[in-house]
């Protein structure tokens, strides 16, 4: 018995087509609104993308080809919730084996969810930026037209261009919302793989032995520091030298008193 999913989008190029999946024999037969019917044969496997998780992926076919759908079933601000649930309506209805869980390896399983966190925070980011585009659009649109109006001497009409305001408005809140609580999962998961590869879980800090102190030999172990501080040698007494000789003093000759004459003859 064939299995009907309506209210499925098909992601193409473009904005997605809405219409119904009609899953019967191993096959899936897609029937858009406007690109009519298309018939998936040989169905290889189904599970969700990598790089943007409100979307699930269908393989099949030889070459191998894919299609991405998207469930609308319960509106657009639950996109991405619902793709885990189109994904096993899908795999019940093809009798595939249960969606694989995300991979056991603590390693690739950090890294899986870290690169799907990434992808939706990119997500989110362009869908802010989507919407505040069209939101500047609409209010742009109001307010040359109402300027326009008010100038003229005769009055007129402006258009209040609420349609893109809305849009963008909503667009943007949904950007946001994917945008902060992306951020939040990888704040949570420890930032981002790096090489493709998460980063190992931080263990405990290794207790590494105390440096032992270099062994000296006994013999060059320097003497204790004297409390008492070290005195100079004494100085050698200067040698003795002889006195010089002092040369005696010359003395003059003794003045002799002149002879005396002789007496005279009597």
């Amino acid at each position: 018995m064939a299995t009907v999913i309506d209210n499925i989008k098909r992601g193409k190029k473009g904005l997605p087509e809405k219409g119904q999946m009609v899953i019967d024999n191993g096959s899936i037969e897609w029937r858009g609104e406007k690109d009519g019917t298309k018939t998936l044969a040989n169905v290889k496997g189904v599970g969700i993308h990598l790089t943007q998780p409100g979307t699930v992926v269908v393989t099949y076919g030889e070459p191998q080809q894919q299609e991405l759908f998207i469930d609308f079933r319960k509106g657009a601000l639950k996109v991405q919730g619902q793709a885990k649930v189109l994904e096993q309506d899908i795999r019940n209805a093809l009798g595939l084996a249960a969606a694989p869980a995300v991979p056991s390896d603590p390693v690739a399983a950090g890294n899986f969810q870290r690169m799907a966190a990434q992808a939706e925070k990119s997500a989110g980011a362009k869908g802010m930026i989507f919407g505040a585009i069209v939101l500047a659009v609409g209010i742009g649109i109001t307010v040359v037209t109402y300027g326009n109006a008010s100038s003229s001497p005769s009055g007129g009409s402006y258009i209040v261009a609420w349609g893109p305001m809305l849009f963008g408005f909503i667009a943007f809140v949904q950007g946001l919302f994917r945008f902060v609580k992306a951020s939040g999962q990888l704040e949570r998961l420890g930032g981002s793989p790096v090489g493709g590869q998460a980063p190992p879980p931080a263990g405990p800090p290794v207790a590494y032995p105390p440096p032992a102190a270099p062994s000296q030999p006994a013999s060059s172990a320097p003497a204790p520091p004297s409390s008492s501080p070290a005195m100079p040698p004494p100085s050698a007494p200067p040698p003795a030298y002889p006195p010089p000789s002092v040369p005696p003093p010359t003395l003059p000759p003794p003045s002799l008193p002149p002879p005396s004459a002789p007496p005279p003859a009597p």
